[in-house]
């Protein structure tokens, strides 16, 4: 991002406002570096708009409904590096996925279905047991 652009960080956490519908009106939004969405009611539908935002390098979706499928939305969200997933939806598989984002270096995980933990302060999609 050029010098001078704005950096927004969203906080929505806990908020029953934040609903894939919400998430509409950030479509494509550039200078958009951090959204937590974490406790709201977001499924993998949101996580479309999500991907489509330039400037996104962290996302917090602990305590959503979003699983694999989703997750897999934000490949081409080029300038993602943290994630967190803790107590989502998602399964094991989810490693394989994670794998193909381009900048993601930090994945919280916590307990999967499949596995205690994918990636914690490591590489993007190393599964650890």
């Amino acid at each position: 991002m050029p010098p001078g652009r704005i950096r927004a960080e969203l906080n929505f956490k806990d908020s029953q406002y934040a609903s894939d519908d919400a998430l509409v009106h950030l479509q494509g939004l550039s200078g958009i570096v951090g959204v937590n969405l974490s406790g709201t009611p977001i499924t993998d539908e949101g996580l479309k708009v999500l991907a489509t935002l330039p400037d996104l390098e962290y996302l917090h979706l602990a305590d959503t409904a979003v699983t694999d499928v989703g997750i897999a939305e934000l490949v081409n969200a080029k300038k993602l590096s943290k994630i967190d997933l803790r107590r989502t939806k998602i399964t094991i598989d989810v490693a394989s996925v994670l794998g193909r984002f381009p900048s993601l270096t930090t994945v919280h995980a916590g307990a999967v279905k499949g596995s205690k933990l994918i990636c914690r302060n490591g590489p993007a999609g190393a599964a650890h047991k």
